[in-house]
């Protein structure tokens, strides 16, 4: 019986420079490409990743090389033409939806930015943090939870409404 091969060659030196070369050139801070190896490995640590890990991990900081440019810095960081990501359709459509929950907001509701909001959902529902990292299906998903918070907030609106004229 032939023994399976157990040999893992591990991440390289200038793979290593080149993930965080990468990371730097798109503005992640440590956190976030942390955050984003460990969801595309399932490793804490880059180091400690297989040569064919740092590769997958490469790849999908390049946007999966076609059709890949750089983010553009705009008012809110969105990255356009990435094969399989979100596009800046829906990056934007997200964006004009969390503003449109945040007119709900009532008078004294402590302030807690858009950013760090929309943060608050990716996580929940995708477990990212950015919406760079949103693939076009997860956007659609996200927009339409967003859609669904609106829903309710209006609910609670005319429900309000109805109890104070009630």
């Amino acid at each position: 019986m032939l023994k399976a091969n157990t040999v893992r060659k591990e991440i390289s030196k200038p793979q290593l420079r080149h993930i965080y070369a990468m990371s730097h050139e798109l503005g992640l801070d440590d956190d976030t490409l942390h955050e984003m190896v460990h969801s595309i490995t399932g490793s804490h640590h880059i180091s400690s990743l297989t040569n064919d890990e740092a590769i997958t991990v490469i790849d999908r900081l390049k946007g999966n090389m076609k059709g890949f440019r750089r983010f553009t810095k705009s008012n809110n960081d969105t990255v356009v033409n990435r094969i399989g990501m979100a596009n800046e359709a829906q990056i934007k459509k997200i964006y004009a939806l969390m503003y449109e929950l945040k007119s709900y907001d009532e008078p004294g509701y402590p302030l807690v930015t858009i950013n760090k909001r929309l943060r608050g959902i990716l996580k929940k529902y995708n477990k990212i943090d950015d919406v760079r990292f949103l693939t076009a299906t997860d956007a659609w998903k996200v927009i339409e939870e967003i859609k669904k918070m609106i829903i309710s907030e209006k609910r609670k609106l005319k429900r309000k409404a109805r109890d104070d004229n009630g």
